[in-house]
């Protein structure tokens, strides 16, 4: 066993009991009994997060932080960086918010210091150096960060989730994703398997996904059986962990592209309008970087985003009546 593990195992222990669960949970109340079988399938993530708060001090009383670091370590070695607790949903955040490409920056310098090798073992842990990412099921989100009801209700709202899938597919006509969906982890990932090899990737609404060259991803023979066993192959993993980085920073800026244009059609006197014409060449400065994948605002665009016309598709709809 791994040096530390002992140690990290019998400090978890105590914490596996009815008599631990949170006040909310506890109760002999219709409440309260509800509130625990929704809490059945997040007791891993509390209680986890419980052994590294009473492993931060030693027997002694003295700060302590060999065990985490140990226990940190491992989840890294396994997982990569997003496997730590909150880290992927905190770099998400992040990317939304200042509209840096953090994740993009880490590779980066990863790839700096020790190449490709490391970068993949940084991004995704070992298991990505044998094409196989462990990262998604190692992750431990910010509770009521992204779904709501995932935070609450766990598993329970995944199966009310694969049976809306399941329904929408039916209703499409693809009989295949509709099986897929509404089958057990097991047979999902079979299926899939054969629909990635098959296929290659699609959306639910049939709208082929490129990876970041442009072409078609198809998982290979190999990663196909990878994928039947559970794991999902590396290389799917980096083109969609990619494109959600994009989609973060597109968000970000798509956002400051809106308020610009607000200002500007409300501003009322010259000097308002020059302030927000500032703004917009820092917007531009800040876009520069991304060489057109992230689109400047250009006098156009601004005297498009002034000029007030009745949408067309709506008095069309209004004639109608």
């Amino acid at each position: 066993m791994l040096p530390g593990a002992i140690d990290f195992i019998n400090k978890t222990q105590f914490l596996m009991t009815k008599g631990n669960l949170p006040n909310w949970a506890s109760g002999g109340d219709v409440g309260s009994q509800f509130f625990r079988t929704a809490y059945v399938f997040r007791k891993f993530n509390h209680n986890y997060l419980l052994s590294l708060r009473n492993s931060f001090r030693g027997p002694d009383g003295k700060i302590a932080l060999d065990v985490i670091g140990r226990s940190l370590a491992y989840v890294a070695l396994l997982g990569g960086l997003p496997a730590l607790p909150f880290l992927d949903d905190l770099l998400d955040q992040w990317e939304k918010f200042f509209g840096q490409p953090i994740r993009r920056d880490i590779k980066r310098n990863l790839a700096a210091i020790g190449g490709p090798t490391l970068q993949k073992m940084g991004i995704m842990g070992i298991p990505a150096l044998i094409g196989t990412d462990l990262s998604g099921s190692l992750k431990m989100g910010i509770p009521f960060v992204g779904t709501p009801s995932e935070s609450i209700f766990g598993v329970w709202s995944g199966l009310g989730q694969k049976f809306l899938h399941a329904k929408d597919s039916a209703e499409r006509g693809d009989t295949l994703r509709a099986i897929e969906s509404a089958s057990p982890s097991f047979i999902e990932s079979i299926l899939k398997a054969y629909r990635l090899t098959e296929r290659g990737a699609t959306t639910p609404t049939g709208k082929v996904i490129f990876d970041k060259k442009g072409q078609p991803i198809k998982e290979t023979t190999g990663e196909g059986i990878a994928q039947a066993f559970g794991f999902r192959p590396e290389r799917i993993s980096e083109a969609s962990q990619t494109h959600r980085e994009f989609s973060n920073i597109e968000s970000h800026f798509a956002d400051r592209r809106n308020d610009l244009y607000a200002r500007f059609r409300l501003a009322k006197t010259a000097e308002d309008r020059q302030n927000v014409i500032k703004d917009v060449q820092k917007y531009n400065l800040a876009t520069s970087k991304y060489r057109g994948a992230i689109p400047p605002i250009n006098a156009q665009s601004l005297r498009q985003a002034f000029i007030a016309k009745p949408e067309k598709k709506y008095l069309i709809w209004g004639a109608q009546g």
